[in-house]
């Protein structure tokens, strides 16, 4: 699992891991340097004399010119309290690093995540629920620092801190040093066994509780008009409740798990110290010498015991991480569109037609075939309306025009030139698209009809000629901000008409050489429909137009008009031959 996410981090952040494994390393040695200090500390404490004579100190005693033992206690000491600061700074320094570089890769991996999944073509983009998506993004990239990056790297470094401790001690004393970490060792060792199937259970139910959650917030808002005229608050609030809770269960459980052993070390600490210092006693030690080996085993034990807790808790994490990390990797492994390698993207190249031919389209293969076998010939400039009854495929038959959709078989032609995987979006900059629904940003009303183009490099003048021929203009000057008017989220703030000719007019504003109306007329009124239609019908003879209407008025001045029956063309005919058929 840490082997796919380290080939999801750029150079930098590797180089920055190499970094923080030399940091690790030279923590390590400082806490061994810690251990040791506290030997010659007793050792002043408890026999000055025996330290003075040490061949270990000779060379300090004479470069500080020390002419007895007990002028050595200022000198031990400064140096002691030196040895216990520069290991403080170097653990706080390990643990900011730790911390800084773990939430920077966690911030790209999240950035990774929501840039692939944005990326990813409609036809996954509609297999997938929302509440997924928002949850891989928000909640388990965070699992990934949180249950993965941030568990390694305390793992790592608890174990070279771990190791150099262990070496330490193995010097004073290698019978006790063994019994002390193999006690230690075997009791953290026991613990993880019962702990880890506990921890990798709740840790499948944390996520996918946790993704329950973001569906209730996101049906229950999304739906609040239902929601408040049913009444039905209580039927989402009892959903949001039983998921939140089962949630903040499990991630309670799960810090219960990797917390408990901390306490229950210490009491195993004392009693080892105590058999340590029993043996020792019954031995041919002096008490000074029992005295200066309990503090070094104490000081090491110390040191030892928080390592060892990180180590677990961090091995605990990762067992509990497990699920949402694998889903948040799945969600890193996506595969990014073949145009992201083209540095400049153009237009193709459309001076003739396109042309669907033999085209079948199904969403899976056990479903049936929306499409069949269709081959339909548009000209450059022609005024094309489709009609059909509900489910006849109209919609799907313009999300394969416009690219978002690859036909099951058959393909696309634009000027005879195939459009693949590669220059689909190529394809798709020709065509602006206004569908039934208008999706509106919270914000202003000039950003949402420049949907998509940062705020500075708005024209303002197209946005007003827009406006203009979606007839809402006159509408947003009433307005008390006029183009800088805030909409609301999802265009709250406005009536379904105006929404509508906002899309209209985003649509408009792209001033591409498709333009595609999905029903988007069938929210306003008889007159505003005809006044808009009027006006689109009066755009550039360049400019290619296919509607979908509800209402054959509205497809009164179509070249063509093609009737859609089960997936299939059933009929090509002008407007008059269309009013006089029925």
């Amino acid at each position: 699992m840490f082997k796919r996410l380290l080939s999801h981090l750029s150079l930098k952040r590797r180089q920055q891991l190499i970094l923080l494994l030399i940091l690790s390393f030279f923590a390590s040695v400082a806490e061994v340097i810690s251990v040791w200090s506290v030997i010659p500390f007793l050792n002043v404490l408890t026999n000055p004399t025996k330290l003075y004579n040490s061949n270990y100190i000779q060379f300090f005693v004479k470069y500080l010119n020390i002419d007895k033992p007990d002028n050595l206690l200022l000198p031990i000491t400064i140096f002691f309290c030196m040895v216990m600061i520069f290991t403080g700074f170097v653990r706080i320094a390990l643990i900011w690093v730790q911390t800084k570089l773990g939430h920077a890769i966690g911030a790209d991996l999240s950035f990774k995540i929501y840039r692939n999944t944005l990326y990813q073509p409609y036809s996954v983009q509609i297999s997938k629920n929302s509440s997924e998506i928002i949850s891989g993004i928000s909640n388990k990239s965070g699992a990934l620092v949180s249950l993965a990056i941030m568990p390694v790297f305390t793992i790592i470094s608890s174990f070279l801190i771990f190791l150099m401790i262990f070496i330490a001690l193995v010097i004073l004393n290698p019978l006790i040093s063994f019994v002390i970490v193999i006690g230690f060792g075997l009791f953290y060792f026991i613990i993880f066994q019962f702990a880890k199937k506990t921890a990798t259970i709740n840790g499948e139910i944390l996520n996918r509780e946790l993704t329950s959650v973001v569906k209730s917030i996101q049906e229950g808002l999304g739906g609040i008009r239902d929601v408040l005229i049913d009444g039905s608050q209580h039927v989402y609030c009892t959903i949001f409740q039983n998921a939140d809770k089962a949630a903040r269960k499990a991630s309670a459980n799960i810090t219960i798990i990797s917390q408990t052993p901390r306490y229950s070390i210490e009491t195993l600490v004392m009693i080892l110290i105590a058999v340590v210092a029993y043996f020792l006693t019954k031995g041919k030690n002096t008490n000074d010498d029992v005295t200066i080996l309990l503090g070094g085993f104490a000081m090491g034990a110390l040191r030892i015991m928080p390592v060892l807790q990180q180590f677990y808790t961090s091995l605990t994490s990762l067992k509990a991480g497990k699920t949402p990390c694998l889903d948040a990797l799945e969600l890193l492994d996506q595969e990014l569109p073949e145009y992201l390698n083209n540095k400049i993207n153009i237009p193709l190249a459309f001076d003739n037609d396109f042309e669907l031919k033999d085209v079948s389209f199904k969403y899976n293969s056990n479903a049936p075939d929306i499409l069949k076998n269709l081959t339909l010939n548009i000209k450059k400039g022609k005024r094309i309306g489709i009609i059909g009854s509900t489910g006849s495929g109209k919609s799907t038959l313009l999300d394969v025009i416009m690219g978002l959709l690859v036909p099951t078989s058959g393909n696309l032609y634009v000027d005879q030139n195939i459009v693949t995987k590669s220059n689909y979006r190529n394809w798709q900059l020709l065509i602006s698209h206004v569908p039934q629904t208008i999706f509106l940003a919270d914000t202003t009303i000039a950003e949402n009809i420049a949907f998509g183009v940062p705020k500075n490099l708005i024209d303002i003048n197209r946005v007003e000629m827009a406006a203009k021929k979606a007839k809402i203009f006159d509408t947003i000057n009433l307005m008390n901000d006029k183009f800088n008017s805030n909409v609301g989220e999802r265009g709250v703030r406005l009536s379904g008409g105006q929404r509508q000719r906002i899309g209209i007019a985003r649509a408009l504003y792209k001033n591409t050489k498709i333009l595609i109306f999905d029903e988007a007329t069938s929210a306003l009124d008889t007159i505003t429909e005809s006044e808009i239609m009027e006006s689109i019908y009066s755009l550039d003879k360049e400019l290619t137009l296919i509607i979908v209407a509800h209402r054959k008025s509205t497809l009164i001045n179509c070249d063509e008009i093609i009737e859609i029956e089960e997936g299939k063309i059933k009929n090509i005919s002008s407007y008059k031959e269309l009013i006089s058929s029925q």
